[in-house]
């Protein structure tokens, strides 16, 4: 059936509290340029997701994903919500094109702190992403942008693997070996 195309951005204000993760099904958003779902934490708000807070939602929230968007998802923005102890802290699928994650704190996640897969025109911004085996992962994407973020490894997450990396980024290659697309990197610490 494929999803419904919105006729207006939506905006989720999320209230103060603790929360179990949740998770966005595939083709689910039928954003576009016009028309963007934004979640983001109400101002003045402190929004916490937990993978120790139990989460009804896909069976998620049991320390998997904090937030998980399906393939096919593209115009979201997630914005200032604090995201800790998962295993993956933000996951876009493949074809989750211009996400926008911004002014997140994502801490102790013993895979991956934000992992975007085949997705094109991303942005992390203003964003920390501090003691997960691997901050950000950018696998496969083009024409993305990472501004203003704080990717930090200080202490051992309790199941880490040993290796442990605060960028990683490969860009989509066509058929040849000739890199595609841009990434840009602006004053990240």
């Amino acid at each position: 059936q494929g999803s419904p195309n919105l006729t207006d951005t939506i905006i989720i204000e999320v209230y103060e509290g603790v929360y179990g993760g949740f998770v966005i099904s595939p083709s689910a958003i039928g954003a576009n340029s016009s028309y963007r779902l934004i979640i983001r934490a109400k101002a003045g708000h402190n929004v916490i997701l937990s993978g120790t807070v139990t989460s009804p939602a896909l069976g998620h929230g049991n320390a998997l994903v904090g937030i998980g968007i399906g393939d096919n998802n593209s115009y979201i923005t997630i914005r200032g919500i604090r995201i800790e102890n998962f295993h993956k802290g933000i996951v876009a699928s493949a074809s989750c094109h211009n996400l926008i994650v911004s002014s997140c704190f994502i801490t102790r996640c013993s895979n991956v702190g934000i992992w975007i897969h085949r997705s094109e025109r991303c942005q992390v911004l203003n964003s920390v992403v501090l003691d997960s085996d691997n901050c950000i992962v950018l696998m496969e994407v083009n024409d993305s942008t990472l501004i203003g973020n704080d990717v930090v490894n200080i202490t051992r997450v309790p199941s880490s693997s040993g290796i442990r990396t605060c960028l990683y980024i490969t860009t989509k290659r066509p058929l040849s070996y000739a890199p595609a697309g841009t990434i840009v990197l602006i004053n990240n610490n």
